[in-house]
């Protein structure tokens, strides 16, 4: 009985128990950059503008096809002029038709006449070829900028991954400072308010405890921080996932390459020269607007009146040529004007790129020699925490000084994490001031 009574109370608690968590799944950089290039809405604009271009070239592709028009219409007339001529085109003019009060006033007639048109332009000044390269230019260059952007969205991908792998280490090395720390105020008794040295010690202690936890929560915020932003773009739940366990140095050579070249321009400056070369063919097929152009024009009418339905034909050969037209004037040079001044900014940008990454490379270079640094002060601080580990231990130091000792090594921890963090944009950022394609 008391088991069944004891059930019936258990049993509901333990169903107003919130569920278990589910263990966060390593996902590999991999993985969550193939989310992220799927949905990111930058890539896909660019998509859709190369769409749009390609279909601008396909159009400017047809530069030998005919043009062809259907005009059809019915009218009623009394006009005289155009009465005879809707007669002649039915082929059914009798004599009656050339009477003079007939041809002056020949009364109210419907007429219906449909005419089929085509128009082949035999020279255009090389209008449309010219228009059709500019065109494919624009392709050309909308694919690089494509690809400028799907490098950047690559890039603070990898970032912010590593920036995660980064802050992974630092709580590493804090938890174990911490631990090391709850460990001596556990197994230590430290002083009392009757002893100032010992209490002082103690109270070191504890302030050292609560400034490391202090330090974790920090680097808990910047981790979280990373995968929160990681999985906005991937569509991840930031809660289901964390990045794979690895060191961020070799995560980003794999990612981002080992080394940049310099003189390789950047994606932007790549897509900057072709616009330029694109708005330059645009400004040569300018020249077109004041040269002839010559083609062959074929008509076919169809004339239907209330005597007959009959058909003509007309074929010509015609030339055209604008002598004067105000609208034209300097055009050309405009254009000329226009492409010289994008290919200019094209050279700041490449300029731009090389003075990143010239300095970028300084500042790796010396934080490189930075971290080596902080890694050596690391060891002998690891071994000057264990030397007086063993000095407190057998009295020869105090809680107070051994709290110290704890302390400089928690700021090495700090120290590294800043410059890792710093190393990190610093790559990022010469990575994209280069060619560098992603390998992704």
């Amino acid at each position: 009985m008391k088991k069944t009574v004891v059930a019936s109370l258990v049993l509901p608690a333990l169903l107003l128990l919130p569920p278990l968590s589910r263990a966060a799944e390593p996902l590999p950089f991999g993985d969550v950059w193939s989310r992220i290039e799927t949905a990111a809405p930058s890539i896909q604009a660019a998509s859709r503008e190369i769409d749009g271009l390609n279909v601008a070239l396909d159009r400017a592709e047809r530069i030998w096809h005919p043009s062809l028009t259907l005009d059809t219409r019915g009218y009623v007339t009394n006009d005289a002029g155009l009465t005879f001529f809707s007669l002649l085109g039915q082929r059914r003019a009798d004599a009656a038709d050339f009477a003079p009060p007939q041809l002056n006033h020949p009364g109210s007639s419907f007429f219906h006449k449909a005419s089929l048109i085509a128009d082949l332009p035999l020279y255009e000044g090389g209008m449309r070829e010219t228009v059709r390269d500019a065109t494919a230019t624009g392709v050309s260059a909308a694919k690089i900028s494509r690809e400028g952007i799907r490098k950047m969205e690559y890039a603070l991908a990898a970032r912010d991954y590593a920036v995660a792998l980064s802050a992974a280490s630092e709580q590493d090395a804090l938890t174990a400072l911490d631990g090391r720390v709850d460990q001596l105020i556990r197994r230590y008794q430290l002083g009392s308010k009757s002893s100032p040295v010992g209490y002082a010690g103690s109270l070191g202690l504890k302030s050292l405890q609560a400034r490391i936890h202090g330090l974790l929560e920090r680097s808990r915020a910047a981790r979280r921080s990373a995968i929160a932003a990681l999985s906005e773009r991937a569509g991840l739940d930031a809660a289901g996932w964390e990045p794979a366990p690895g060191d961020y140095r070799k995560m980003l050579s794999e990612t981002l390459g080992a080394k940049s070249d310099p003189a390789s321009p950047s994606e932007r400056t790549e897509a900057m020269r072709e616009q330029a070369r694109a708005a330059s063919r645009f400004g040569d097929a300018e020249k077109a607007r004041f040269l002839p152009r010559a083609g062959l024009a074929v008509q076919g009418d169809m004339t239907t009146g209330d005597r007959a339905t009959e058909a003509s034909y007309l074929a010509a050969i015609y030339l055209q040529w604008s002598l004067y037209n105000p609208s034209n004037a300097g055009t050309r040079e405009q254009a000329q004007f226009q492409a010289a001044a994008m290919q200019l900014q094209a050279d700041q940008q490449a300029l731009s790129d090389r003075i990143s990454a010239v300095r970028s490379r300084e500042a790796l270079a010396a934080i490189e020699t930075s971290l080596g640094l902080i890694s050596d002060s690391t060891a002998l601080s690891d071994e000057q925490i264990r030397t007086a580990e063993t000095l407190f231990q057998n009295g020869s130091i105090n809680a107070l000084q051994l709290a110290e000792v704890i302390s400089r090594r928690a700021d090495l921890v700090i120290a590294r994490s800043e410059a890792e963090n710093q190393w990190i944009g610093l790559y990022v950022q010469n990575f994209l001031s280069s060619g560098l394609k992603t390998e992704n």
